[in-house]
């Protein structure tokens, strides 16, 4: 599997991913949460998470192309307001 390949199974490369979840994080936990916190929050929204980043939705993937430019704030914002609106 090529790069490419990669790229398009995954929707967003790890790198962005990981930043985009980070940005994500401190908007919904705050900068002082514990590891401990983020550890569990993570384990409880990581699929739904993952879901909405690889969607084929408009806002999906206006998420993947701002996290691709850098704008973790801005994507992680978008994906903060997709999270409540599934809950």
């Amino acid at each position: 599997m090529n790069k490419e390949q990669s790229s398009e199974i995954d929707r967003l490369e790890t790198k962005y991913r990981n930043l985009l979840q980070i940005a994500l994080m401190n908007r919904i936990l705050g900068d002082n949460s514990t590891e401990e916190q983020r550890d569990e929050w993570m384990l409880a929204n990581a699929e739904k998470i993952s879901g909405i980043i690889d969607g084929d939705s408009e806002k999906s993937q206006e998420i993947r192309e701002l996290a691709r430019q850098g704008r973790y704030d801005k994507a992680a914002d978008l994906l903060k307001e997709l999270i409540n609106n599934h809950e």
